[in-house]
């Protein structure tokens, strides 16, 4: 259910009209490469929120920026980054722009519905 909530969080506050799924290459147990693999599938101006346990996830972001499946990268329960790419992204091709922890999210999630507040 957090991966759920994290989900939630991330769309309100990045991009509400990002549509969520529930894929088998981010579920317990699958390999930090099937993520790569299924990212490689996209065009390559998606936009994509991918939401894990740990330590899958932080693997999955050191394969995108390393190459290689880190343990250097541990993202805090309901922590986030952004990495883009040029084109296609594929092993060692990510670029970092955004490393997020959850006390970082709640302000800002705060920040999107006061906001929202104010305008309706």
């Amino acid at each position: 259910m957090r991966a759920d909530d994290t989900a939630r969080l991330l769309r309100a506050v990045i991009c509400p009209t990002l549509k969520g799924q529930t894929r088998e290459e981010l579920a317990v147990g699958a390999k930090p490469e099937q993520v790569v693999t299924l990212l490689r599938t996209l065009p390559s101006d998606a936009v994509v929120v991918c939401v894990r346990r740990e330590p899958q996830l932080g693997k999955v972001v050191s394969l995108l920026l390393c190459g290689k499946a880190l343990p250097n990268f541990p993202l805090k329960k309901a922590g986030s980054a952004r990495l883009v790419s040029e084109g296609l992204i594929g092993l060692g091709q990510g670029r970092l722009c955004w490393w997020l922890q959850p006390m970082q999210l709640r302000t800002l999630g705060k920040r999107a519905h006061a906001k929202k507040r104010e305008d309706s």
